[in-house]
């Protein structure tokens, strides 16, 4: 398990379909009984009302409800109040995954993500590992996915990829993937005979769109994605500077741009262009067209921007100060301030800044500008939000030398609503509408386990310590556990409580 700046960043931002449970009851007709006299009728109206009320009351004490805005950067995430046990639904993986090839040869594994739907890869045993397995079995492991929905457990497809790169003989591995339901397609990396590729598959039949295979020598690095865009590196042309295409995902073999862009600089990107020094000028790529426009004067420092909802933040040293700035997506500017501090982080719709030499952090709105409130944060101070949250609460982390300290803070007012403390280094994972996960690592960075904490008073609901969630992730909304023999299981709270939409 590894610890997630935006815990993900990727495709936090989807708008899956929500499902909701029906139990239903199977009623027996039967003969109706005799008629009551009226003051027993009346009665019994009077117990079955008290009964309604104390129903009420407890419901509302066991399923509170804490925010009303949609979850952020996430599909709706299970509510896990208690101590989750294992009588979710159940999938085995290795019979609907990887059919014919022994339990043995292959794990499963998925990248944590904040979606409803997640691509399930196979694990070959390690080097050296004295598990008889044949070369086939392993290839076939290799370069094997499978989509799974978390809401169901079920697999909607699974697809080895050996058969669809004609062109280069040799083995395939799948080394990355992404969902991206705003595009419908799940975008893979992999290796295809020494050579670095990229496919685009269908969300619906996981069937190969478009891909492409990148030039001999190329790095295999994670492709920046928003929306329907991709960025991705080609190689390097010379010293110090890399090839970038950027492309629609459906289209993934068609660039809409491509350039030399300098390594000291690294690209940026939202849903609708990508931001980049373009021949020593700050640059926007436009995404619909691939037409490069200057960003602002053509001197806007982007070493160190942060997309957020709104676009993208970035932050420059001036002869007078540190100058903000915020942009739309496209690159139009939406506002600019000085004298308010440096860039330390953002959440749902606030910019945190603090000023240099100070504990003092200041809001401002990501949209106008604004200043919204200020108050102190203490040193060393990064804002975060917590991806599927349905309130306006900031995370801000603090590195203390020895261990991470946590404080949320009201997103509206600025005031402490309360410190999280739970193990020596803490980081956040997902929150539901009423309750926040946390991954918990031990002071040498090895996982110790999750954790969870009430969203409103940050009490404490429950933890599980490393040994119980050695192959346990957040799987879209849920909470599943993979066994050693391919089994995965969708982890519930006792009362089967699950708020959704």
């Amino acid at each position: 398990m590894t610890p997630n700046g935006p815990l993900s960043t990727g495709d936090a931002q989807a708008t899956d379909t929500r499902r909701r449970t029906h139990d239903r009851v199977d009623a027996r007709a039967a003969p109706p009984p005799p008629p009551l006299p009226a003051k027993r009728v009346f009665v019994g109206l009077v117990a079955l009302g008290l009964a309604i009320a104390v129903v009420a009351v407890v419901g509302t004490s066991l399923t509170p409800v804490y925010g009303d805005l949609a979850p952020w950067r996430s599909t709706p995430v299970a509510d896990l109040r208690t101590s989750p046990t294992t009588t979710g639904w159940t999938t085995d993986l290795a019979r609907e995954v990887l059919p014919g090839v022994p339990v043995r040869c292959a794990g499963f594994t998925s990248q944590q993500t904040t979606g409803r739907y997640v691509v399930v890869t196979g694990t070959p045993p390690p080097l050296g590992s004295t598990t008889a397995c044949s070369a086939l079995s392993v290839s076939q492991v290799q370069s094997t996915i499978a989509l799974l929905d978390t809401d169901t457990g079920r697999v909607v497809w699974t697809r080895d990829l050996a058969a669809s790169f004609p062109t280069l003989a040799g083995p395939v591995a799948v080394d990355g993937e992404q969902v991206l339901p705003e595009a419908s397609r799940v975008l893979v990396q992999l290796t295809v005979a020494d050579h670095a590729a990229l496919a685009s598959l269908s969300m619906t039949t996981g069937d190969v769109t478009s891909s492409i295979e990148l030039p001999s020598g190329a790095a295999n690095s994670v492709p920046l994605v928003e929306g329907t865009l991709a960025m991705y590196s080609s190689t390097a042309a010379r010293e110090g500077s890399t090839r970038w295409i950027l492309a629609d995902v459906r289209t993934i073999d068609q660039p809409r741009w491509e350039g030399l862009l300098p390594d000291a600089t690294p690209p940026v990107l939202t849903d609708r262009a990508g931001f980049a020094e373009v021949s020593g000028r700050s640059s926007i790529i436009d995404g619909s067209t691939g037409h490069v426009h200057r960003l602002g004067d053509g001197s806007v420092s982007l070493s160190s921007a942060i997309v957020d909802d709104a676009g993208l933040v970035t932050t420059q040293t001036e002869p007078s100060g540190i100058v903000i700035s915020g942009w739309s997506a496209r690159g139009l500017r939406l506002w600019t301030r000085a004298g308010v501090g440096a860039l330390s982080g953002t959440s749902r719709d606030c910019v945190l800044v603090v000023l240099p030499g100070t504990t003092r952090g200041t809001c401002i709105d990501q949209v106008t500008g604004r200043t919204r409130w200020t108050t102190d944060v203490g040193n060393g101070a990064f804002a975060l939000g917590i991806a599927g949250q349905t309130n306006d609460a900031m995370m801000v982390y603090r590195d203390k030398g020895d261990q991470t300290e946590i404080d949320v803070f009201d997103g509206r007012t600025g005031r402490l609503l309360y410190p999280i403390d739970f193990a020596p280094v803490t980081y956040s994972a997902l929150a539901s509408r009423t309750t926040g996960y946390l991954e918990l690592f031990s002071d040498s960075g090895s996982p110790t386990g999750i954790g969870a904490f009430d969203m409103t008073s940050g009490r404490e609901l429950w933890h599980l310590d490393e040994a119980e969630t050695r192959d346990t992730l957040f799987w879209g909304g849920q909470l599943v556990r993979v066994s050693a023999s391919g089994v995965a299981t969708q982890l519930v709270d006792r009362s089967r409580t699950v708020l959704r939409e």
